[in-house]
C-alpha cells in the first residue's frame, strides 16, 4: 500500500483490518490486532521483535524457531494475508480460528499432492478398478480411456482420449495440449474432466478409464482445498449430472492408446481421430488391446 500510495496511485494507507495504523508489510502480518491474535493462537511469540523491515523479522523468527515450526510461520503469514485480502475485495470478515484451521488445511493438501505418486489422496476403489486386462464395453456402450503426458522441456502438457465400442472398435480419439508447468496428478484429472465434458451429450451409458489413482477422488465426497481440489470437484459436478457416465482406474499396461495419444499430443495439439485415420501407435495398442 506504501509503495503504491508513494508511486501516486489512490489507495487508503490505513490497514483496512484494524483501521488503526498505517498498512504496511510488517504491519499486515504481524503488529496489526488481528495478526496478532492470531499468532498467539498458534503460540508463537512474535512481537518481541522490534524491526520495521518484514524480511528481517522473519529471518529472526527462522533463527528462533526449529525447522518443525517453520511452515507454521510461512503458512500464518499467507492466512493471515488471505483473509485481508477478503476483507478488502469481498468485504468478508474471517475469524482467526478459520484462518489458522483454512491456512493449515491448504497445507496439509498440498504436501499429500507433493508427494502424490500416483498414489490416491483418498482411497475409495470400486468393484472394477485395477484390471490388468482391457475389458470391452457392454452393447449400446462406449468405453473412453485417457491419459496425460508432461512436456517440461517445453513447458506444456498434452491430453489423449480414445472411445471405444462394444466390438472393440474405435468411435474416436482426441489430443489436447496446454501451456503451463502443472504436477502430473493435475493434468491426469484435466483429462477426466475433458472426457466428461466431452461425454455430456452421449446419451448411451459412458465408461471413462483413466491409469491415475487420482480418479478416485473424484468419486469421492472429501473436501480437497488445493488448485487440484477445485479441478476435482468441476469433475464431481459433470459426474454428478450425469447419471450414465462412470469412472474407473485401470493399469497402464492397459491404457497404452490413451497414453500413445497423451505423448502425442504435442505434435498433433487439438485433433480428432476418427475410425479412418489414427496414428499407427494407437492403432497397434489397439489390436493389442483385442488380442490380450
Amino acid at each position: 500500500m506504501t509503495q503504491l500510495f508513494c508511486r501516486r496511485v489512490p489507495v487508503q494507507k490505513v490497514c483496512p483490518v484494524c483501521g488503526e495504523e498505517e498498512e504496511m508489510i510488517i504491519h499486515a502480518l504481524v503488529f496489526c490486532r488481528f495478526a496478532t491474535a492470531c499468532w498467539h493462537k498458534l503460540h508463537l511469540a512474535v512481537v518481541s521483535f522490534v524491526t520495521d523491515d518484514f524480511k528481517e523479522w522473519f529471518s529472526q523468527m527462522l533463527n528462533r524457531y526449529s525447522k518443525e515450526r517453520w511452515c507454521d510461520v510461512a503458512m500464518a503469514c499467507w492466512g493471515i494475508w488471505k483473509a485481508r485480502n477478503e476483507l478488502v475485495w469481498q468485504q468478508k470478515q474471517v475469524q482467526v480460528d478459520n484462518v489458522i484451521k483454512s491456512a493449515f488445511s491448504y497445507f496439509a493438501q498440498w504436501k499429500q499432492t507433493q508427494s502424490f505418486e500416483n498414489i490416491a489422496l483418498f482411497p475409495n476403489e470400486n468393484v472394477g478398478d485395477g484390471v490388468s486386462s482391457w475389458v470391452k464395453p457392454q452393447v449400446n456402450e462406449v468405453k473412453v480411456s485417457v491419459d496425460a503426458a508432461i512436456f517440461p522441456e517445453h513447458n506444456a502438457c498434452g491430453l489423449g482420449a480414445i472411445a471405444r465400442d462394444s466390438e472393440g472398435m474405435m468411435v474416436y480419439a482426441r489430443t489436447c495440449r496446454y501451456w503451463g508447468r502443472v504436477a502430473p496428478e493435475f493434468a491426469e484429472t484435466m483429462a477426466v474432466k475433458e472426457a466428461l465434458s466431452w461425454s455430456k451429450t452421449a446419451a448411451m451409458k459412458v465408461t471413462i478409464e483413466s491409469d491415475c489413482l487420482a480418479v478416485v477422488q473424484v468419486r469421492s465426497k472429501v473436501p480437497m482445498v488445493s488448485s487440484l481440489g477445485l479441478l476435482v470437484e468441476e469433475c464431481r459436478q459433470l459426474l454428478g449430472m450425469q447419471n450414465n457416465k462412470e469412472l474407473f482406474f485401470i493399469k497402464r499396461s492397459v491404457n497404452m492408446g490413451a497414453h500413445s495419444l497423451a505423448r502425442a499430443s504435442y505434435s498433433f495439439p487439438d485433433r480428432t481421430f476418427s475410425r479412418s485415420y489414427v496414428p499407427v501407435e494407437v492403432a497397434n495398442c489397439i489390436v493389442n488391446d483385442l488380442a490380450s
